[in-house]
């Protein structure tokens, strides 16, 4: 990632999804973040949806899908169901 870069390898997605929503993220860093932190991410159209769709699989397996008209509400989406799904399934934080 590049050195200005807001988002670092060890930030965290409630950073991430913060970061993308203020703008201060690049689409751009947030995909190779995605994609370091987890097996798969993809960012494509969708024809039936008639929206960009973000896929991103964690490297717990877990697929996390954001569809929205714009890449980065899509990505925003889909980082910000990861986090409420680990925050979910540990309350306490650990």
């Amino acid at each position: 990632m590049p050195e200005q870069s807001v988002i670092q390898p060890d930030s965290s997605m409630q950073w991430v999804g913060l970061k993308l929503h203020s703008r201060e993220a690049t689409i751009e860093e947030a995909l190779i973040w995605m994609a370091d932190g987890g097996q798969s991410v993809s960012l494509n159209f969708g024809e039936d949806t008639d929206q960009l769709e973000c896929s991103w699989i964690t490297w717990a397996g877990d697929r996390f899908t954001g569809v929205r008209a714009t890449m980065r509400d899509a990505m925003i989406e889909a980082v910000n169901k990861a986090f409420l799904a680990y925050a979910e399934a540990n309350p306490e934080g650990a």
